[in-house]
Protein backbone atom coordinates (compact mmCIF):
# COMPACT_ATOMS: atom_id res chain seq x y z
CA UNK A 1 0.00 0.00 0.00
CA UNK A 2 1.02 3.63 -0.62
CA UNK A 3 1.91 5.96 2.31
CA UNK A 4 -0.33 8.41 0.60
CA UNK A 5 -3.55 6.23 0.94
CA UNK A 6 -3.16 5.13 4.17
CA UNK A 7 -2.76 8.92 5.44
CA UNK A 8 -6.02 9.48 3.61
CA UNK A 9 -8.08 6.34 5.23
CA UNK A 10 -6.41 7.89 8.63
CA UNK A 11 -7.59 11.09 8.10
CA UNK A 12 -11.57 10.47 8.20
CA UNK A 13 -11.67 8.25 11.96
CA UNK A 14 -9.09 10.97 13.33
CA UNK A 15 -11.34 13.59 11.92
CA UNK A 16 -14.56 12.04 13.29
CA UNK A 17 -12.32 11.01 16.51
CA UNK A 18 -11.85 15.58 17.12
CA UNK A 19 -15.68 16.11 15.67
CA UNK A 20 -17.09 13.98 18.70
CA UNK A 21 -14.77 15.17 21.27
CA UNK A 22 -15.27 18.87 20.47
CA UNK A 23 -19.74 17.65 20.80
CA UNK A 24 -19.00 15.48 23.97
CA UNK A 25 -17.20 18.73 25.63
CA UNK A 26 -19.79 21.16 24.71
CA UNK A 27 -22.67 18.93 26.14
CA UNK A 28 -20.56 18.69 29.50
CA UNK A 29 -20.07 22.40 29.36
CA UNK A 30 -23.34 22.96 29.07
CA UNK A 31 -24.49 20.63 31.88
CA UNK A 32 -21.45 21.76 34.59
CA UNK A 33 -23.13 25.75 33.60
CA UNK A 34 -26.54 24.39 34.47
CA UNK A 35 -25.57 22.66 37.55
CA UNK A 36 -23.68 25.79 39.10
CA UNK A 37 -26.77 27.99 38.38
CA UNK A 38 -28.82 25.30 40.40
CA UNK A 39 -26.59 25.29 42.81
CA UNK A 40 -26.34 29.63 42.92
CA UNK A 41 -30.03 29.26 43.12
CA UNK A 42 -30.07 27.03 46.11
CA UNK A 43 -27.97 29.09 47.86
CA UNK A 44 -29.59 31.77 47.68
CA UNK A 45 -32.68 30.14 48.78
CA UNK A 46 -30.82 28.98 51.49
CA UNK A 47 -29.88 32.25 52.48
CA UNK A 48 -33.56 33.67 52.72
CA UNK A 49 -34.77 30.86 54.44
CA UNK A 50 -32.07 29.89 57.06
CA UNK A 51 -31.14 33.45 58.11
CA UNK A 52 -33.07 33.89 61.83
CA UNK A 53 -32.40 38.27 60.63
CA UNK A 54 -34.23 37.82 57.52
CA UNK A 55 -36.47 34.97 58.98
CA UNK A 56 -37.76 38.28 61.38
CA UNK A 57 -37.60 40.81 59.03
CA UNK A 58 -40.19 38.86 56.73
CA UNK A 59 -42.55 38.29 59.41
CA UNK A 60 -42.56 42.02 60.20
CA UNK A 61 -43.08 42.72 56.22
CA UNK A 62 -45.80 40.26 55.70
CA UNK A 63 -47.42 41.55 58.94
CA UNK A 64 -47.16 44.92 58.22
CA UNK A 65 -45.78 45.54 61.91
CA UNK A 66 -44.45 49.14 62.46
CA UNK A 67 -41.88 47.39 64.26
CA UNK A 68 -39.72 46.92 61.58
CA UNK A 69 -38.39 50.25 62.05
CA UNK A 70 -36.87 49.28 65.20
CA UNK A 71 -34.76 46.80 63.75
CA UNK A 72 -31.13 47.58 63.14
CA UNK A 73 -30.39 49.13 60.19
CA UNK A 74 -27.64 47.13 59.08
CA UNK A 75 -29.67 44.05 59.08
CA UNK A 76 -32.53 45.65 57.14
CA UNK A 77 -29.55 46.54 54.84
CA UNK A 78 -28.69 43.52 54.26
CA UNK A 79 -32.22 42.05 53.93
CA UNK A 80 -32.37 44.74 50.78
CA UNK A 81 -29.19 43.86 49.46
CA UNK A 82 -30.28 39.89 49.02
CA UNK A 83 -33.28 41.67 47.06
CA UNK A 84 -30.53 43.38 44.86
CA UNK A 85 -28.49 40.71 44.36
CA UNK A 86 -31.31 38.23 42.87
CA UNK A 87 -32.13 41.29 40.69
CA UNK A 88 -28.05 41.33 39.80
CA UNK A 89 -28.70 37.67 39.25
CA UNK A 90 -31.64 38.10 37.14
CA UNK A 91 -30.39 40.93 35.14
CA UNK A 92 -27.13 39.47 34.05
CA UNK A 93 -28.97 35.93 32.95
CA UNK A 94 -27.33 33.76 35.38
CA UNK A 95 -30.11 32.75 36.68
CA UNK A 96 -33.39 33.12 34.40
CA UNK A 97 -36.32 35.48 35.83
CA UNK A 98 -39.03 33.36 35.60
CA UNK A 99 -37.08 31.27 38.30
CA UNK A 100 -37.06 33.95 40.59
CA UNK A 101 -40.31 35.47 39.95
CA UNK A 102 -42.11 32.44 41.00
CA UNK A 103 -39.81 31.50 43.71
CA UNK A 104 -39.02 34.95 45.57
CA UNK A 105 -42.48 36.17 44.21
CA UNK A 106 -44.01 36.34 47.80
CA UNK A 107 -40.52 38.16 49.26
CA UNK A 108 -40.37 40.75 46.47
CA UNK A 109 -43.74 42.03 46.65
CA UNK A 110 -43.11 42.75 50.33
CA UNK A 111 -39.88 44.81 49.78
CA UNK A 112 -41.71 46.10 46.49
CA UNK A 113 -39.24 44.91 44.04
CA UNK A 114 -40.89 47.09 40.45
CA UNK A 115 -40.05 45.42 37.08
CA UNK A 116 -40.35 47.29 34.16
CA UNK A 117 -39.27 46.13 30.90
CA UNK A 118 -36.25 44.46 31.97
CA UNK A 119 -34.65 46.74 34.68
CA UNK A 120 -34.89 46.13 37.88
CA UNK A 121 -35.18 48.93 40.83
CA UNK A 122 -35.67 47.78 44.38
CA UNK A 123 -37.59 50.01 46.59
CA UNK A 124 -37.80 49.86 50.14
CA UNK A 125 -41.53 51.48 51.31
CA UNK A 126 -41.94 52.55 54.79
CA UNK A 127 -38.89 50.49 56.53
CA UNK A 128 -36.11 53.37 56.51
CA UNK A 129 -33.63 51.19 54.87
CA UNK A 130 -31.92 54.14 52.23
Amino acid sequence: MDFELIKNILILPGGLIALLTFLLSYLEYQKQGKQKRVDLYLDMERRLFNNDNFQEIRLLLQKGEPEITKIERKMRSDYADFFENIAMLMNSKLIKKMLLVTCFLIMLSYVGIMMISGITSLKMNNIGVY
